[in-house]
C-alpha cells in the first residue's frame, strides 16, 4: 500500500525544516510527500524548494562526465530500492551490496533491464567485430587460438578461422537484432561457443604462443579468466540460461 503524508504549513519555516527531515527519514519508503503552504513569507517557500534532503537518501554526490552519481546506502531492502529507483526518469546503473536479508531480488529485474541491454549491445558488437577480424586483418593471429593438435595442414586450420568468423558474426547480428524469445535461445548457443573455443585459449597459453599483444605468460593467464565473465554475460544479458538449464535437464523442446 502506498501512503500519502501531507504536512500544512504557514509561516512555521523552521517546524516545516524539521517535519520534512523527519519524514524522510522514516524507514517507511512506499509514499508520496504533499506540502500544502498557505501564503507563508517567513521563508517557509525557500526551505521546501531548497531542501536538499539528508544523507544517504537518495543524497546527491557529483556529476562526472554527464554521469549524476547518487548515495542512497539507508535504501536497505528491496522495497526502499524499488521507490528510490522509480524517481529516476533515465536509465540507472545500481551498484547493490550487503546482505539479502531474505528478499527476492527478482523485484528489482525491470529496473536492470537497461544495464542487461547495454552490455547485450556491447557483446553483440564485440562478437561482430571479432568475427569481421577473423575473415581479414586479424585472420594470421586467430590461429594462434586454433589447438595444435587441430591444426592438421594450413588450408584446414585457415578454414577452421574463417568458419569461427561467420559464426561469430552470427551470434554478434542475433544478440543485436533477434527478438527476446530467439535472443534467449542465441545466447544459450554463444555460452556453449565460448565453452568449445576455451581449448584454443589454453592452447595459446600452454604453448606459449604470441598473439593480439598477449606476449607473456601472465598476460596469457589473465586472458583465461575472462572466458567465464563471457559465459556469463552471454546467458545473463540475453536470458539464455533458462534455455541452457533446459538443455542440461535434457527438457528442451523447441
Amino acid at each position: 500500500m502506498r501512503y500519502s503524508i501531507i504536512t500544512i504549513n504557514y509561516n512555521n519555516k523552521i517546524g516545516l525544516h524539521n517535519t520534512i527531515k523527519s519524514v524522510v527519514q522514516q524507514t517507511c519508503n512506499d509514499y508520496e510527500y504533499i506540502i500544502i503552504d498557505g501564503g507563508s513569507e517567513d521563508g517557509s517557500v525557500d526551505v521546501i524548494n531548497n531542501f536538499n534532503g539528508v544523507e544517504h537518501r537518495l543524497e546527491f554526490v557529483r556529476e562526472v562526465n554527464g554521469v549524476s552519481y547518487y548515495n542512497d546506502s539507508k535504501a536497505t531492502n528491496i522495497v526502499a530500492t524499488k521507490t528510490a529507483l522509480s524517481s529516476f526518469k533515465t536509465p540507472v546503473i545500481i551498484l547493490l551490496g550487503g546482505l539479502d536479508r531474505g528478499h527476492d531480488f527478482f523485484e528489482l529485474k525491470d529496473y536492470m533491464k537497461y544495464v542487461k541491454h547495454f552490455f547485450r549491445l556491447l557483446l553483440g558488437a564485440f562478437m561482430t567485430y571479432a568475427g569481421i577480424s577473423h575473415l581479414t586483418f586479424n585472420r594470421q593471429e586467430f590461429v594462434a587460438q586454433v589447438p595444435t593438435w587441430l591444426q592438421f595442414s594450413p588450408e584446414f586450420t585457415d578454414f577452421v578461422v574463417l568458419a569461427s568468423g561467420v559464426v561469430e558474426i552470427a551470434f554478434g547480428l542475433g544478440l543485436l537484432l533477434f527478438v527476446a524469445n530467439k535472443r534467449a535461445v542465441c545466447g544459450a548457443l554463444l555460452a556453449i561457443f565460448y565453452v568449445a573455443i576455451f581449448p584454443g585459449n589454453i592452447n595459446q597459453y600452454v604453448n606459449h604462443i604470441d598473439a593480439f599483444g598477449l606476449n607473456t605468460d601472465q598476460a596469457r593467464l589473465i586472458r583465461l579468466f575472462f572466458q567465464p565473465v563471457l559465459i556469463f554475460l552471454a546467458l545473463w544479458t540475453t536470458g539464455g540460461w533458462k534455455y541452457w538449464k533446459l538443455w542440461l535437464k535434457g527438457k528442451f523442446k523447441e
